[in-house]
């Protein structure tokens, strides 16, 4: 998974984009890729594997999958359990690996996003924000990798 470049902005919901492993969206020329689905050039350039949701900022909980290669920690999922299961499903991103997650209660505080330390393979960790706090990290940040935030600009409660 690889978080994007760019501070994501919101309204009332947040927008993240995730990579996702299962599929891809190709920007390349028709010309050079006819079957975007199985693209043959994939392994040749660096492709961006995006996955868009939206949710409410009312999550009582987060869970975070993991998996550990090497030194490292790469998260592979995260799903976000909703105030109210009725009206709002949980929302899920990525891949969830039962036996390695993390789960984090939000206790009461309004979820405005994360911050994200990634690296050239993958999302090492995930530090949520809040409207009071930053939590603690999911996983293990690297130093020498990049954060990226991804943050509410707007917040229905205030």
């Amino acid at each position: 998974m690889r978080a994007p470049d760019a501070t994501v902005q919101m309204q009332p919901k947040l927008v993240l984009y995730w990579k996702e492993a299962e599929r891809h969206q190709c920007y390349r020329d028709e010309d050079i890729c006819h079957d975007c689905k199985l693209c043959r050039f994939w392994e040749e350039d660096d492709i961006e594997f995006t996955q868009k949701v939206q949710f409410p900022s009312l999550a009582v909980k987060i869970i975070v999958s993991m998996l550990q290669w090497e030194e490292e920690t790469y998260l592979t999922g995260l799903e976000l359990i909703h105030q109210n299961r009725l009206t709002t499903p949980n929302t899920l991103i990525g891949y969830q690996v039962p036996g390695r997650q993390e789960t984090v209660d939000l206790k009461g505080r309004y979820l405005q996003g994360f911050i994200v330390n990634a690296g050239y393979r993958g999302i090492h960790a995930i530090r949520p924000v809040t409207d009071k706090e930053e939590l603690h990290w999911i996983g293990r940040p690297q130093e020498a990798e990049r954060y990226v935030s991804l943050l509410s600009t707007h917040s229905p409660f205030k």
